[in-house]
């Protein structure tokens, strides 16, 4: 017999990809021929960004120097227009380290980008293009479907137990608690393959 509520458990369930299954889909992303979209979802996987925040980025927010990026805002698209408004909570606004090959794929897309303003977007496109070109990069390899979201949802966070040892040593103690267990560093991956491949 069938439990009542099974099936919204089973929906709330989180579907995420392991690194192999991520090099598979981004492998299919030609990095040369489809730039934008290639750095697109390295960063969505490597960072745990929302898609609204990334969409948000400006040039201001790449500070290539200290391979940080700063999410001060998120975009979002209503009645035709673009909208970029700070984040809901004060916990969003946050800096996010990132690893060299990102920072360098970063800085050789925007510096293809024609005459690039300081406030204009990097990655002009919406989150339902994003969502589309997801879904049929995903019906040319054998990796499961999984939402756009679930990028956010690396494989790491069911490998470790407590992630507040783990954090780039320049955040403060302060502001350790208060970042979601899910926006786990490219660190922690690196970490977790050291380990699982000694």
């Amino acid at each position: 017999v069938k439990r009542i509520g099974q099936s919204d458990a089973d929906k709330k369930k989180l579907r995420f990809w392991t690194k192999d299954e991520f090099d598979s889909f981004i492998s299919e992303i030609d990095e040369k021929k489809d730039v934008m979209y290639h750095a697109i979802f390295q960063t969505l996987f490597w960072t745990g960004m929302r898609i609204g925040e990334l969409l948000a980025l400006n040039i201001g927010d790449l500070d290539f120097d200290r391979k940080i990026i700063h999410i001060t805002k998120t975009y979002y698209r209503a009645e035709h227009k673009d909208i970029i408004t700070e984040p809901k909570t004060k916990q969003s606004i946050r800096d996010i380290s990132i690893p060299n090959f990102l920072c360098k794929e970063l800085q050789e897309y925007v510096a293809k980008l024609y005459k690039l303003g300081d406030t204009d977007r990097i990655f002009p496109v919406v989150q339902e293009a994003v969502q589309h070109k997801m879904k049929r990069v995903i019906g040319k390899t054998k990796v499961k479907m999984i939402r756009l979201h679930d990028l956010r949802h690396p494989y790491v966070k069911h490998k470790l137990k407590n992630l507040s040892d783990y954090w780039p040593d320049r955040l403060s103690a302060k502001d350790k608690p208060a970042r979601p267990v899910f926006l786990l560093s490219f660190q922690v991956l690196f970490m977790l393959s050291q380990s699982l491949n000694p």
